[in-house]
């Protein structure tokens, strides 16, 4: 797969490492930030696995995927073979729908700012189904981006 064949590469490795942390990291720290900041920090993580070890685990898969999506981003961008002048790209659309996913039915602070309130209800309700469509999307992104092509 080409995907595994980039990740080899050291500077996209360290580039897609780097992102999936940062996803692993600050995410939670912004469903956080409105109620308690740092303090919550842990506490976030806490939530998580004991309302469902799912959610956990979907978030840890869904960070790799994201770090993987940037490294091939970056990538195809420095290994581009033609202008990209008039093309427009959606792989940001699956990590955009997860950062207003909450993980856990107490993380709601981001998405209760921008959403209305029936809204994070379902965002709550629904969140491990809005998990799996965030990872879908970044699969399908990896796959438009030509990851899964052989070498």
């Amino acid at each position: 797969m080409k995907l595994i064949e980039i990740l080899k590469i050291r500077k996209y490795g360290i580039i897609s490492l780097a992102s999936a942390v940062a996803m692993l990291l600050v995410y939670p720290y912004l469903q956080v930030a409105l109620n308690g900041g740092i303090y919550n920090y842990f506490f976030w993580f806490e939530v998580i696995v004991s309302e469902s070890v799912l959610n956990l685990i979907l978030y840890v898969i869904f960070s790799a995927l994201f770090g993987m999506v940037v490294g091939l981003n970056a990538y195809n961008w420095k290994n581009r073979t033609c202008s990209l002048k008039g093309s427009a790209g959606t792989s940001g659309l699956g990590g955009m729908l997860a950062i207003f996913t909450s993980q856990c039915s107490a993380c709601l602070s981001l998405a209760s700012l921008v959403l209305p309130t029936v809204a994070v209800g379902a965002l709550t309700l629904y969140n491990t189904a809005f998990n799996f469509l965030s990872i879908s999307i970044l699969v399908i992104a990896i796959y438009l981006l030509g990851g899964f092509r052989k070498e």
